[in-house]
């Protein structure tokens, strides 16, 4: 069984997310840097719900269609490219309209990193306001 989001950042005591590849794209424009880290806290929480409730209620199309919203954001935010592999992976199956096994383990691990990684980049944006 591989280790959660949270088990993964516990033990390695790193940050889910890397802010380098945003910084490279914006070209470090702390503005539009701001912009993309508050369009991620409005976009992806409403993204994992609706992937739990069309998982939970064998929506596939739901499913499809918010998995493969939350691929881009995965590298945005330079978070693992494992949980873009997971999203991914879910979209495919959901895509051919049914679960895999794994797919609620998946759904569970996205939700955790994705958790995590808003609290990150909150933290992010708390740090630049006192800047």
């Amino acid at each position: 069984m591989e280790p959660t989001a949270t088990q993964v950042a516990t033990v390695t005591h790193l940050k889910c997310i890397d802010l380098s590849y945003l910084r490279r794209i914006t070209k470090s424009n702390p503005g539009v840097m701001t912009k993309m880290m508050v369009l991620y806290l409005r976009q992806v929480p409403p993204l994992i719900l609706s992937l739990r409730k069309g998982f939970n209620e064998q929506d596939w199309k739901t499913v499809f269609h918010a998995s493969h919203q939350l691929i881009p954001s995965f590298a945005i935010m330079g978070i693992g490219i494992e949980f873009e592999a997971m999203s991914k992976r879910i979209q495919q199956s959901a895509g051919a309209g049914h679960s895999i096994p794994e797919m609620h383990g998946m759904i569970s691990q996205l939700e955790e990193i994705c958790t995590i990684a808003c609290q990150e980049i909150e933290s992010e944006l708390r740090v630049e306001q006192t800047v």
